[in-house]
């Protein structure tokens, strides 16, 4: 979603964008492909198999790389960009996620010593060592945590060398940098001085508050992509801890978990009593602007919570744990609720149920918060402002 809101702020700016990308395992439509290439020059597309993404996975364990790093390596995706950066005289070529900078690295090797000439970005995001340091601590099944203690272990030592074979480095906030920070100083390497803050934005014309007043009181909602273990470690755990005492108090209570790709583990939580797993839908707005209170239960995770962008945006009551809320900075009990405790996360929402002026007052702050401070436009600007600088620099220095 960030990719692609990106790439429609930069094609609306003027800027020509060649896109070189390996392709996740849901078939690419026709209607993405047509989307694509009304606003890149170039669209390239690389294709793998789940098995061979395994098999390098598995290899890049033995090399004590990241499993990511084998996942989602691709040497043909290599040789595109490769190309690409022999015929064209690209100005920033912007690398998304830590997985994706072997790839990049590869087609510099291939492309040729000085091919490139322009400036390179790292849209890191977020620290994923924090990310799986987090899951390590809070995952409850001791296959996951093991596979993620050694993810962690090589990710920390990845990310700690990652920054420096970048010109820039995109974060999405403080605490991913002070993450970042801690692994270089724990790992021997000098601190980061590369680092750019952007965060991510929210669509505020797509979710934006109904005037038709479709809310129901007793409906709740989570959306998210329903298969990512941070989604599902959330509700599951909403589910044990949480639910039956809404559900207890009133009765009538209804939660929607919303989005694609619902796990095996998310699909029974649909037999609890209220529980309504949608799977994929239309519009994840529609199941939202029905909701009385939006939850936001995330245990474990790091960087951004685009769900609750999205809550906020559509001036929803909404009750998020601390971590939901550590890279959104909204404000506890103006724009928002803040619950750590199953206790309490229950009884924020019971209030609300019970309070619909307080849940119109909490969805007007809330509103203004996004549309003050989140939408795309605010935060993509200042990474194009940093794009502009840097190559006026380059040019001025050559």
């Amino acid at each position: 979603m960030t990719v692609a809101h990106l790439i429609e702020f930069l094609a609306m700016r003027g800027h020509q964008i060649d896109l070189y990308t390996l392709a996740g395992e849901e078939p690419v439509t026709e209607q993405a492909c047509e989307w694509l290439s009304d606003r890149c020059r170039v669209v390239s597309i690389t294709h793998k198999s789940r098995a061979k993404s395994i098999v390098d996975a598995a290899y890049a364990a033995v090399r004590a790389d990241p499993l990511q790093i084998g996942y989602f390596w691709s040497k043909h995706q290599a040789r595109a960009l490769a190309d690409g950066i022999q015929r064209r005289d690209y100005e920033v070529i912007y690398v998304y996620y830590i997985r994706s900078a072997p790839v990049y690295w590869e087609a510099l090797r291939l492309a040729g010593h000085g091919a490139f000439k322009g400036i390179s970005i790292l849209g890191m995001q977020l620290s994923q060592a924090l990310n799986t340091r987090r899951m390590v601590e809070r995952m409850h099944r001791r296959t996951d945590r093991a596979i993620y203690g050694i993810e962690s272990r090589h990710l920390r030592r990845f990310e700690s060398r990652v920054w420096k074979q970048f010109n820039r480095v995109v974060l999405i906030g403080e605490k991913d940098l002070e993450e970042l920070r801690q692994v270089c100083r724990e790992t021997g390497q000098p601190e980061p001085d590369n680092v750019i803050l952007c965060a991510h934005g929210v669509d505020v014309e797509e979710f934006k508050p109904d005037a038709s007043e479709l809310e129901n009181g007793k409906i709740l909602v989570f959306s998210g992509v329903m298969r990512t273990n941070t989604n599902v470690h959330a509700i599951s755990w909403f589910a044990r801890e949480v639910w039956p005492r809404v559900k207890e108090a009133v009765p009538e209570a209804q939660l929607y978990v919303v989005g694609r790709q619902p796990s095996a583990e998310v699909r029974l939580l649909g037999e609890l009593p209220g529980v309504t797993v949608t799977g994929e839908v239309a519009s994840t707005a529609e199941y939202i602007r029905k909701a009385a209170v939006c939850i936001n239960p995330m245990q474990v995770g790091a960087g951004m919570q685009n769900k609750l962008l999205e809550y906020l945006a559509m001036g929803k009551a909404t009750v998020a744990t601390s971590l939901a809320n550590e890279g959104i900075g909204a404000v506890p009990g103006r724009d928002l609720l803040i619950a750590d405790t199953s206790e309490r996360f229950a009884q924020m929402i019971l209030d609300l149920l019970a309070d619909r002026s307080t849940r119109k007052a909490l969805g007007q702050c809330a509103r203004k918060f996004v549309q003050d401070n989140w939408s795309w436009e605010a935060q993509f600007l200042l990474l194009e402002k940093e794009f502009h600088r840097l190559v006026a620099a380059t040019e001025h220095s050559s």
